[in-house]
């Protein structure tokens, strides 16, 4: 396990980053953010001017993510800068650098992806210590945000080595759910 791993009260790793998407449209998406950050061990999920989401895509693994909620950007920004946080901002610019020619630290970081519409404001794209995008090579210039995090998340964790995973599976179940807590 590398230094930037650590187990969660929920039986899980916390491999140091954090996922942040900001006025999202499509509420399942939220779901979906959620169930890749507790998928990929993150250390959380900011969600700036997000008031509600649909639970279904993250199958009942709310409580094994922390969640933090901002109004504005430029109070996401605040608390980022705050944690010292290294900000990787997943947009396709003429500055983005592939991410897989990109380098961050290993732990203490937050990688953000933008609305389904409108990306990343410029208030994260000037804040950012690094711009990087996702190579593709279809019709579209863009990619789910969920599917951008997870995207992210996997790389992070590929360039830890793969840490150990932890033995989740311990009721046979393969996802979160869990008919006690979530009908």
């Amino acid at each position: 396990m590398t230094e930037a791993s650590t187990t969660t009260s929920q039986g899980g790793h916390d491999l140091g980053f954090w996922l942040l998407t900001l006025n999202v449209r499509y509420k399942e998406n939220v779901g979906g953010l959620i169930r890749v950050a507790s998928n990929f061990g993150a250390s959380g999920v900011v969600l700036v001017g997000q008031g509600s989401y649909r639970r279904a895509p993250a199958l009942g693994l709310e409580a094994s993510v922390p969640l933090r909620r901002f109004d504005t950007p430029e109070e996401a920004l605040q608390w980022l800068v705050g944690e010292r946080l290294f900000l990787v901002a997943a947009e396709r610019t003429s500055q983005s650098m592939p991410i897989h020619q990109a380098s961050w630290p290993q732990s203490r970081l937050c990688f953000a992806v933008g609305s389904e519409r409108d990306g990343l404001p410029a208030t994260f794209l000037d804040n950012a210590d690094r711009l990087v995008d996702v190579p593709m090579y279809g019709q579209s210039a863009s990619m789910n945000l969920a599917v951008a995090a997870a995207v992210f998340s996997f790389e992070h964790v590929r360039r830890l080595g793969f840490p150990p995973r932890p033995d989740l599976n311990i009721s046979g179940r393969r996802s979160g759910w869990n008919p006690k807590t979530w009908g």
